[in-house]
């Protein structure tokens, strides 16, 4: 069982960023589990979020942790190291944020199995890069999925800074 509060760095209204105790889940749903956070990692949009809305909750979208407890239909076990990425939007809950030592885990495709042999912190920073990357590519720019037949007539695309996190995931 988790502690009842936990440390977290919060989003306030203004996009500001401070420390903060909260309380942690303490009660899953179906298909959750309570993960520890061992890394979180941190994205410029942790504090732009406030001007779409999202404030007066805990910062973070990805993650690496440990899975603490997972009720029925979840498909990580206790004792598992998992990284994933969260659901953002407005009213978001806190216990989805990732600045924090516990969350509540919601999505089970959000997330995946932490192989042995990656570092665990750079686990923690893969989702939202490779989003962004899926994003840009297939909702921006209108690239077809790999599944999908191939679209005539799409301009070449120029990766400009091959080598960061985002330039390698697209």
């Amino acid at each position: 069982m988790a502690p009842p509060q936990s440390k977290a760095i919060w989003l306030n209204t203004d996009g500001s960023l401070t420390a903060r105790t909260v309380q942690t889940p303490q009660s899953l749903h179906n298909g959750e589990a309570l993960v520890r956070v061992l890394f979180s990692g941190v994205n410029p949009a942790d504090g732009k979020h406030a001007g779409l809305g999202i404030f007066n909750t805990v910062a973070g979208y990805d993650f690496c942790g440990i899975v603490e407890e997972a009720s029925d239909g979840c498909a990580y076990k206790v004792g598992e190291c998992i990284a994933g990425y969260t659901p953002t939007g407005v009213d978001r809950p806190q216990h989805f944020g990732t600045h924090q030592d516990y969350i509540m885990y919601p999505a089970d495709d959000l997330a995946f199995r932490v192989p042995k042999d990656m570092e665990r912190e750079h686990a923690a920073c893969l989702m939202v890069t490779a989003r962004t990357a899926a994003d840009a590519l297939f909702n921006l720019l209108g690239y077809p999925l790999p599944t999908e037949p191939q679209k005539e007539n799409l301009p070449p695309l120029l990766i400009w800074g091959g080598s960061s996190g985002l330039g390698l995931s697209v």
